[in-house]
Parts: structure tokens; sequence; C-alpha cells
């Protein structure tokens, strides 16, 4: 998966406050903790400001 994606999804889980599935996908895809965090920190900010996730979940589309 392209690094890209990748920190996207960790945004994602920072959104939904969930710091297993973000170690889970840094530790699979060999993000460094620093930009792991960056994009963590940015998805709990997404949802203070009032945006919406993005993710597949919330966006209603079925997998």
């Amino acid at each position: 998966m392209k690094r890209s994606k990748v920190l996207v999804e960790i945004k994602w889980a920072g959104w939904h406050g969930d710091t297993g599935k973000a170690a889970v996908i840094t530790a699979q895809n060999g993000i460094g903790v620093a930009a792991s965090r960056k994009a963590y920190i940015d998805g709990q900010k997404m949802k203070q400001r009032g945006e919406p996730c993005g993710c597949s979940l919330c966006m209603g589309v079925k997998k």
C-alpha cells in the first residue's frame, strides 16, 4: 500500500480515537513513529473542528 494511503488510514484512526488500529497499521507498513503520530493527531484535530472522517464506514459505503 502506498505511504500516502497508509497515513490517511492512520488519520482516520485518529478521528475515531482508535490507537490500537493506528499502531497496527503503523507496524505493518513500516511507517515511522513521528509520521504516524502526526497523522493520528491530524485526525483528532479534524474531529474537533467538526470535519467528517471520510472513511468508508462514516461515508456509508459498504465493503
